[in-house]
């Protein structure tokens, strides 16, 4: 008895395997209508057998339009819960090489909304799909959706091909919950700055994202925030603020020269806003304004100490030791502008401003000071070359009486 029931368990799981790919042809058509409410095209339907039986739907196109969307293939297992639920229900598709439009993706849960007398997905496999957004596309990544009791899209989670990068998206009425997680990942446009952890959370709709929490670690250090995405009419629009606490600087800078930069502890503020007509094009036009200081460290390849011993000269090289570092950063398309530096270590301090124009050429200047006791020393300092190699050249220093100190902060020069 039990070798009979398993033969007939065997005929009813291969039985569709018998039936000819033109019977479903002239059936799938319609019902894969029915379930995605929109015109579905495919180019072919055949059977695999290894390495498990499953019906093979290729190049498909929706609505008609491979911009709307396209898909490589649905994989359609035959295994027992699908044949005898056959025209009720379907568990463990797949769909890959999935290629859609931000409209349809958005679109999802109305698209996937159950009707009588269609099969009702118990849950849907996504490998190596993406989403065009503008010129570029977003992905490849895969994960799930899952839907719940009455068949209706509860939540998709996706990640990267590394699985550094997870996220979590939940329809809510007529918005989107999303949740973004990611380790050890580096920053997909700009500067490849390095998060050990990082995590989003927002809401999305048809006009853009709000993201409400931003909390990342990275070099040793915590950025908090916000930030909000919209796109349209008037092209895409990134703007917010962050907060950073006790980063360490060095490997923070070195991201932007590994010759001239700053070690130390950082905190500050930055507010940013970026605008282009399309995405590619998001982050060619930065406008960043923030606070910045900077605790126990070094200006690395920078030496504002040496020429106050001088007669006059050019220097380069060497470092600045500092107790504190305060800034003003500016960083606006092909410059970066340092106003308003007040360095203050030991005996030494000094003011000044400092530009990065094009080509990473410098121009800047500082005035600096060393007091010790009864003996003061100052000097005027004007700062160029190149980031990689800055040069400091200088007049003769000024030796002025006790009581007599004075700093004056050099007009603060704008890049050329």
């Amino acid at each position: 008895m039990l070798s009979v029931l398993l033969f007939l368990l065997l005929a009813v799981a291969l039985g569709p395997l018998a039936l000819p790919s033109s019977f479903y042809e002239e059936r799938l058509g319609p019902v894969l209508q029915r379930m995605t409410h929109g015109n579905v095209k495919a180019g072919q339907i055949n059977f695999e057998y290894t390495p498990a039986p499953a019906l093979i739907i290729r190049n498909v196109v929706l609505d008609s339009d491979p911009a709307v969307g396209q898909i490589e293939r649905i994989v359609v297992p035959v295994n027992a819960y699908n044949v005898f639920n056959w025209g009720k229900a379907l568990r463990n598709v797949t769909i890959e090489g999935g290629h859609f439009s931000p409209t349809y993706a958005l679109s999802l849960p109305q698209r996937l909304k159950p009707e009588a007398d269609t099969p009702r997905m118990a849950d849907l496999g996504l490998v190596n799909c993406s989403v065009a957004v503008g010129k570029r596309d977003l992905g490849p990544a895969s994960g799930k959706i899952s839907f719940d009791k009455a068949g209706a899209l509860a939540e998709v989670m996706l990640s990267d091909q590394e699985n550094r990068l997870e996220l979590h998206i939940e329809p809510k009425d007529a918005v989107f919950a999303l949740t973004l997680n990611a380790r050890n990942w580096e920053l997909p446009f700009g500067y490849p700055i390095k998060f050990d952890g990082l995590l989003l959370k927002g809401i999305a709709n048809s006009a853009g994202i709000v993201i409400e929490d931003i909390r990342g670690d990275l070099y040793s250090g915590i950025v908090t925030g916000n930030a909000q995405v919209s796109w349209g009419s008037e092209g895409w629009q990134l703007s917010g603020v962050v907060r950073t606490n006790g980063l360490q600087s060095e490997p923070l800078s070195m991201v932007f020269s590994n010759s001239t930069h700053i070690s130390g502890r950082m905190v500050g503020e930055a507010k940013f806003a970026y605008h282009a007509v399309d995405y590619p094009q998001l982050f060619d036009s930065p406008a960043i304004d923030a606070t910045l200081q900077f605790k126990d460290g070094l200006v690395h390849n920078l030496d504002l100490v040496s020429p106050l011993k001088s007669q006059g000269g050019n220097y380069g090289g060497g470092q600045t030791r500092f107790d504190t570092l305060n800034t003003l950063l500016q960083v606006r398309p092909g410059t970066v502008q340092f106003n308003k530096i007040a360095i203050e270590g030991g005996k030494f301090r000094a003011n000044g401003s400092l530009a990065i124009g094009k080509e990473r050429k410098l121009n800047g200047g500082f005035a600096a000071q060393v007091s010790s006791g009864s003996l003061v020393v100052s000097n005027q300092m004007q700062v160029g070359g190149e980031l990689s190699r800055p040069q400091v050249r200088t007049g003769a220093a000024y030796r002025p009486r006790g009581g007599e100190a004075s700093m004056a902060s050099p007009q603060e020069t704008a890049p050329q």
